[in-house]
This record gives structure tokens, C-alpha cells and sequence, in this order.
């Protein structure tokens, strides 16, 4: 998966492209562009994830173009585009390449799913409030939702702090999501850690770390003496684990776990969530980020190899020819 990050600064040629498209496009054709959650309601200074679902009626689908608007502030948020997609038909598994261009407004704070077009808006603000609306739009189909944000008042400050770059993996490999919170009450006695995947269908529970009846004092959080409790779905056994200080462990990485992560952190009278990105490659890539230089020791190295073992091979036979009877 290739991901292209573009300038938000100045309307891109991908951009007018794609405004022409939309332009002329018949909106008559089926796709479906269904809202999972409306309202959503978070508190100040948490992230919310406005989870949508995309449905197409051509299984077949080569690309499309998403496109956030927040109507009430009446501005853009963001354009996310997929295109060149391979793979078969109606899997969310195909290969595609992606690109995304912010709004210069929402720099650093909006995200996409890239399963569902889901839009992560992080570190909300009272302004952040109102209708947020969607469109989506293929070769010959489109459609529309409209999601509603409520932000409440601010909780008593917990903040989670996520990676700002994709965590990267090669297929097959263990890949480690990490994150950190602080400003815990230091009189707290439970902590509640829940991991999704974020998909178009809904997020896709991982599993769930929950620490009771603690007591004591330590530097950090995770050291103090609890009863822990640990319950992974089964769709992630013997796949997933989750590290002393929570970072999420999934195992034997495919292209199929690459997207948007969502953490929840709950005590009993304060919790906050945040997301991290997953990006997964193929281990042959490898190969192809070798330099000119290397590739050429390397080939030498082999020749080397090749031309020892002529020499060692013509030495046994030799050797073999003068032994007498």
C-alpha cells in the first residue's frame, strides 16, 4: 500500500480532477453511505470518530473519492481519494493507492479510516460542534450522509498521547502499538483499556485490559499492585496481547490489519480515547530498498562464492586423479 500525503496549502491537479468529476457525475446509481453512530458525542479535548459505512452495489469498484465538509462552519475538512485498486472484487482486502489532502484548518488534527472513510477529528473544541457531512463519489455512483457531533463539557484532564506517524510493520512481523496517558488521578483503584480496529462496519473489538482493586504507589501507572484481568476476542487469539504498560501486540502482521486503531482508557469518573495508524508492507520491499552499491557487492559476493567453488571442485578431482591403485 502506497499512501501519498499532499499539500493542503493550494488546490492540487488530483483535486480539480476530481471537482470535475463530481461536476458531471450521475448520482442516479446505487451506493449506499450509511452514518453508524448520530450523534456523536464526545467531551472537549478527546477524539472522535465519525464512523461511516460504505456499501457499494458494483462489487467491482476501482476507485472513489471522499470528500468531508463540517456544514455548520461551513468549510472543508478534508478530500481522501483511493484509486488504481487491484485485488478481488468487494474485499476491503484490495490493493490500492491512497491519498489524502487536509484543509489548511484542520492540519495535524483530521484523519480517514482507510477501511471505511471514517473521518478522526483529534483534540475537539466546543467549535468543533455541528454537522459534518460526506460524499462519496465513484466512476457512476454517489452518495451522502450527514453526522452530527456533540461536544461536552471537559472531564477532568486525562490525555492519551499516540505516535503522530503511522506505526509501520512487514507482513509477518509482530507489530507494537503504543501509547501513553497522564494527569491520572494518583488515587485511582481501576483502570478500563479497551482496543478496535475501526472498520466501515462497525469497530471490531481486539481485546480488553482492565486493572482492579489496586493499591500502593509506583512511578508509573502500571506498577502498582492490581488484579488484572485480560480478555481478547476470538477473532485475535493467539494474535493479539497487550504489554504491562498497554501497548497493543499483534502478531504475524497481513495487509489486512493495516488501518485506523482506537483506544479507550475509562476510571471511574474520567475516560478519553485516541487512535493509531497501522501501516503494513510487504516484506519484498526489502529487497527493492537496496542501493545501487549494495546490489553490486552483493553480486560480486556471489560470483566470489562461485568461482571458490570451481577452484575447491577442480582441486578434489585433481587430487582424486593422482591417488594410484
Amino acid at each position: 500500500m502506497r499512501i501519498i500525503w499532499c499539500s493542503a496549502v493550494c488546490p492540487s491537479t488530483a483535486m480539480i480532477g476530481m471537482l470535475l468529476l463530481w461536476a458531471f457525475t450521475d448520482t442516479s446509481a446505487a451506493l449506499s453511505v450509511i452514518s453508524l453512530q448520530n450523534p456523536v458525542r464526545v467531551f472537549s479535548g478527546q477524539t472522535a470518530v465519525l464512523p461511516i459505512s460504505l456499501q457499494f452495489q458494483n462489487p467491482a469498484w476501482e476507485f472513489y473519492h471522499v470528500k468531508w465538509d463540517f456544514i455548520t462552519g461551513n468549510r472543508p475538512v478534508l478530500v481522501y481519494m483511493v484509486d488504481h485498486c487491484t485485488g478481488a472484487p468487494g474485499s476491503w482486502e484490495r490493493t490500492c493507492q491512497h491519498s489524502l489532502e487536509q484543509a489548511g484548518f484542520y492540519q495535524q488534527r483530521v484523519n480517514v479510516s482507510f477501511k471505511s472513510a471514517s473521518l478522526v477529528l483529534k483534540g475537539v473544541q466546543p467549535e468543533d460542534a455541528g454537522t459534518y457531512r460526506i460524499t462519496v463519489r465513484s466512476l457512476d455512483v454517489s452518495g451522502t450522509a450527514l453526522v452530527n457531533l456533540t461536544v461536552e463539557g471537559a472531564l477532568p484532564a486525562l490525555s492519551i498521547i499516540t505516535p503522530k506517524n503511522p506505526v509501520r510493520a512487514i507482513t509477518n512481523q509482530t507489530a507494537l502499538l503504543p501509547f501513553s496517558f497522564q494527569s491520572l488521578n494518583s488515587a485511582w483503584e481501576f483502570i478500563y483499556i479497551k482496543w478496535e480496529f475501526i472498520r466501515g462496519i462497525g469497530n471490531l473489538p481486539i481485546l480488553v485490559y482492565m486493572l482492579d482493586n489496586c493499591t500502593g504507589t509506583a512511578h508509573n501507572w502500571w506498577e502498582r499492585t492490581c488484579q488484572l484481568t485480560k480478555e481478547v476476542a476470538k477473532k485475535y487469539q493467539q494474535r493479539a496481547d497487550i504489554c504491562q504498560n498497554a501497548t497493543l501486540v499483534i502478531r504475524g502482521v497481513q495487509a489486512a490489519d493495516a488501518g485506523m486503531y482506537l483506544v479507550t482508557v475509562r476510571t471511574l469518573d474520567i475516560w478519553a480515547n485516541a487512535t493509531v495508524n497501522l501501516m503494513v508492507t510487504e516484506g519484498k520491499i526489502a529487497w527493492k530498498s537496496l542501493s545501487p552499491i549494495n546490489t553490486i557487492r552483493m553480486v560480486f559476493a556471489c560470483l566470489v562464492l562461485c568461482i571458490l567453488a570451481l577452484i575447491v571442485g577442480e582441486y578434489i578431482h585433481a587430487s582424486g586423479s593422482n591417488i594410484t591403485p
